[in-house]
C-alpha cells in the first residue's frame, strides 16, 4: 500500500511536527542518532525513493492517457466530418472546429467572436433566424438547411442544427453542428432538371398523339369546305345554296371545337366559369369517342335526357378533355376487347362522371402513382395513364375530385365528382344560343385588328347588323384619331403589333370613359382584362366565332351600363 502523496503545505508542517517531537526526546538536529534509528531511517528514504517511482510511474502514466485522449480530441472534435460551433445566446461564435473554418473559408481564428449570419447567404438569413427563434422560445429544436457565403464555392449548402446547453460555469449557450449538404443539393436539382425532361419528353409525345388526330379531322373539315366551295363556284345560284352555307357553317364550327380543344391542354388555359349542360356536353363527346373505339369494344352510355341537364360551371374544352382521357385510358386497359360504359348522374350537391371498362385492372402499385406526371411503375409509364395526369389537372381546376375503384385482372371504375352548380335562372344575351340575329341601333364601333382580311370581314359583318364602324390596323393608329365622335364600344384584338389590345383599352379608356370594351383572341393566355366604366373586367370573345355570337355579345356589352 502506497502513502497519500502530500502537498507542499503539508510536507513543511509534518516536518515542524517531527523537529518539535524530536526536541521532546532531548535530542538535537546534530545529535548523532543510535544505530537502530539510523536503519530505520534509512529504510524508511528506501521506501519513499520506491513510492516516489511509483508515483513517477504513474504521472507518465496518466500523461500519456492525457495525450491519448488530446488526440483523440483533435480527431473528433478538430477533424470531425462536420463543424462544430459553440454559440453565444446573441448568435456570436465562441468556439469553432478546423471543419468549421474550412466550410467558412476563412481561418479558425477569423470566425471567434463573429455573428454566425455574418457567414450566411443573405437572402436565407431568415431561414436561420427562424431556426434561432425556435430555441428561444423552446420549441423541440429543427435542423434547417442554408447557403453559406464562401469565396472558395460557386454555391455551399449546409444544414445547421443547434440545441441548448450550458457552460461548466453556468453560462446559457448553444451547440450547433454544421454538415455540408451542397453535394445532396445538387444531385436534388439535377434530379428535378431531369424530371422536367421526361416530363417535357411525355408531353411531346401527348401532343403528337393528339396532333395525329387532330390533323386527320381537320384534313376531313378540310375535304367537306372544300367539296363545298367546289359546289358553289360550280353553281352560285342553286336552290340548295343555303343548305350548303349552313353546311360549311357547320365544318367550321367543328373546327373551331377542335381548336379549343387544343387550348384547353394549355397551363395557361383559364376556366371560364360559364354554366355548362354537363349532360349535353357528353351527348355532343360522343361522336369522337365512338370514333376511337375498337371493333371489339362495345360502348354503353348512361346519362339520361336532354329533359334533364347537369349543371356545372367550368370550361367545356377542358371538361371535354377530363372525357376523352379517361375514355382512351380506359380502352388501352382493354386490348382483348370488353365493354366501356360512361355514366353520368346528380347527387345531392354534386356531378358525378363515371367511366368504367372491363379490362385488366389497376394494381395496388400502380393507383399510388397513377395521377403522377412522370409515373415510376411500368404499368403507369403508358400513353393512356400519362394522360389521367392531365384530367386530374382539369379535374382540380375544376373543384372537383377522382376516386379509384379497381383491382388486378377486374376493371376499373374512374369517379369524377365536381360540385353542381344552381340551374341559370335567366340567360344573358351573351349566353344565348341559337342563329337569332340581335341588330344594332346605330352605336359606333372602332374595330382594331392587324389582319386585314379579317378587320374588312368584322367591318361588312358590323355595317349589316346595324353599326356604324371605324378600323384601325393597330393600336398606334387609334390613339392618334381624333376625340370627336366617340365611340361606343372598342372591339379589339389582344395581340396587335406594338402596344397590346388591352394596353390600348385602358389608354382609351381614360379619354372615353364610357367607352365598353371587347377583347377577342385565337389563344386565352393568362392576360388581366381591363375594366370598364362600370368598374366590371371587359368582355372577351373567343376566335373563330359566328355571326349570331358577336351579335349578342355586342348587345350585352352595350346594355350593361355603369352602376348596373
Amino acid at each position: 500500500m502506497t502513502r497519500k502523496q502530500l502537498g507542499p503545505d503539508e510536507a513543511a508542517k509534518l516536518r515542524l511536527q517531527a523537529e518539535q517531537r524530536l526536541k521532546e526526546r532531548g535530542g538535537s538536529r546534530d545529535a548523532p542518532l543510535p544505530a537502530d534509528e539510523v536503519e530505520r531511517v534509512r529504510h524508511d528514504l528506501r521506501v519513499h525513493q520506491i513510492e516516489l517511482e511509483m508515483q513517477n510511474d504513474e504521472l507518465r502514466t496518466a500523461q500519456e492517457h492525457l495525450v491519448a485522449e488530446r488526440g483523440r480530441y483533435f480527431d473528433l472534435f478538430e477533424l470531425a466530418p462536420v463543424g462544430y460551433l459553440t454559440l453565444s445566446t446573441d448568435g456570436t461564435i465562441l468556439e469553432a472546429n478546423l471543419t468549421a473554418a474550412s466550410l467558412f473559408g476563412v481561418s479558425r481564428a477569423g470566425i471567434v467572436g463573429r455573428q454566425l449570419t455574418s457567414f450566411i447567404a443573405a437572402s436565407d438569413q431568415d431561414i436561420y433566424y427562424l431556426h434561432r427563434r425556435r430555441l428561444e422560445t423552446g420549441a423541440p429544436p429543427e435542423p434547417c438547411e442554408v447557403r453559406l457565403v464562401n469565396p472558395g464555392e460557386a454555391e455551399l449548402w449546409v444544414s445547421l442544427s443547434t440545441v441548448a446547453a450550458r457552460e461548466p460555469e453556468g453560462s446559457p449557450v448553444w451547440r450547433t453542428v454544421i454538415s455540408d449538404i451542397t453535394a445532396r443539393k445538387r444531385a436534388e436539382k439535377e434530379l428535378a432538371q431531369s424530371q422536367s425532361r421526361l416530363l417535357e419528353a411525355q408531353t411531346l409525345e401527348a401532343v403528337g398523339r393528339l396532333a395525329g388526330g387532330v390533323a386527320h379531322n381537320f384534313n376531313n373539315i378540310l375535304q367537306a369546305l372544300t367539296s363545298l366551295a367546289a359546289l358553289l363556284k360550280l353553281d352560285p345560284g342553286a336552290a340548295e345554296t343555303s343548305k350548303i352555307v349552313g353546311e360549311i357553317d357547320t365544318q367550321i364550327a367543328r373546327g373551331a371545337a377542335l381548336a379549343r380543344q387544343l387550348l384547353s391542354l394549355s397551363p395557361d388555359h383559364p376556366v371560364t366559369g360559364i354554366p355548362i349542360d354537363f349532360r349535353a356536353l357528353l351527348e355532343a363527346s360522343t361522336p369522337p369517342i365512338r370514333a376511337m373505339l375498337p371493333a371489339n369494344v362495345k360502348l354503353v352510355l348512361d346519362h339520361g335526357g336532354a329533359s334533364d341537364p347537369l349543371w356545372l360551371e367550368g370550361d367545356a374544352g377542358q371538361l371535354e378533355q377530363i372525357l376523352l382521357n379517361l375514355a382512351f385510358n380506359a380502352i388501352d386497359a382493354m386490348p382483348a376487347g370488353g365493354t366501356l360504359s360512361i355514366r353520368a348522374h346528380a347527387r345531392a350537391n354534386v356531378v358525378e362522371l363515371e367511366v368504367e371498362d372491363t379490362g385488366r385492372g389497376i394494381d395496388e402499385m400502380t393507383r399510388k402513382h397513377l395521377f403522377e406526371p412522370f409515373p415510376s411503375t411500368k404499368e403507369a409509364k403508358s400513353a393512356s395513364v400519362r394522360g389521367l395526369a392531365a384530367a386530374y389537372g382539369f379535374v382540380q381546376r375544376h373543384g372537383g375530385r377522382i376516386d379509384v375503384e379497381s383491382g388486378s385482372g377486374n376493371g376499373s371504375l374512374l369517379r369524377v365528382v365536381f360540385p353542381a352548380a344552381d340551374v341559370p335562372s335567366t340567360i344573358s344575351p351573351a349566353e344565348a344560343t341559337g342563329d337569332e340575329l340581335i341588330s344594332g341601333q346605330g352605336e359606333q364601333i372602332l374595330v382594331v385588328e392587324d389582319e386585314e382580311a379579317t378587320r374588312d370581314g368584322l367591318a361588312a359583318l358590323l355595317g349589316m347588323l346595324g353599326y356604324s364602324v371605324r378600323t384601325s390596323e393597330s393600336g398606334e393608329d387609334a390613339l392618334a384619331l381624333p376625340a370627336m365622335p366617340a365611340p361606343d364600344l372598342l372591339l379589339t384584338d389582344v395581340l396587335l403589333p406594338g402596344i397590346t389590345g388591352p394596353v390600348l383599352a385602358e389608354q382609351l379608356g381614360m379619354r372615353w370613359p364610357r367607352l365598353k370594351v371587347i377583347l377577342m383572341s385565337g389563344y386565352t393566355s393568362d392576360i388581366a382584362l381591363p375594366r370598364n366604366a362600370a368598374g366590371k373586367p371587359a368582355r372577351f370573345l373567343q376566335k373563330p366565332f359566328d355571326m349570331a355570337r358577336l351579335s349578342r355579345e355586342l348587345r350585352a356589352a352595350l346594355e350593361d351600363e355603369p352602376g348596373r
